[in-house]
């Protein structure tokens, strides 16, 4: 009886909890769209020559939440191809090289994974 009514007081507290609006998945899904407009902007100042711009939208995507895990890796690849881009035509060729050899083995990785 006793193991009854905590079940039916549990189901009464998260009755009207949507884990597909509040839940740790929305969460994961809103950084990883963040993270994609944050790329998009980016690009577009890189295009447009605007590589001070550029490069710390690129370094947010780097350290932001939406690019970790494997379903990161694309925004991973993207950020660290463009910040590397950013930095040698800023003349920061030493963190330039860093940034794109952080591109190359996270591309061969994905590859070996069959991504």
């Amino acid at each position: 009886a006793a193991k009854a009514a905590a079940k039916e007081a549990d189901a009464h507290v998260f009755r009207h909890v949507d884990l597909s609006k509040s839940g740790l998945t929305s969460r994961r899904e809103a950084a990883t769209e963040e993270a994609e407009g944050q790329l998009e902007r980016a690009f577009a100042s890189l295009l447009d020559g605007e590589d001070a711009q550029a490069a710390p939208l690129f370094q947010a995507v780097l350290r932001s939440k939406g690019s970790g895990g494997p379903s990161g890796a694309p925004q991973r690849l993207a950020a660290s191809y463009g910040a590397g881009v950013a930095a040698y035509n800023l003349g920061r060729h030493a963190e330039s090289a860093a940034l794109l050899a952080t591109f190359f083995e996270a591309k061969a990785a994905c590859e070996a994974e069959g991504r």
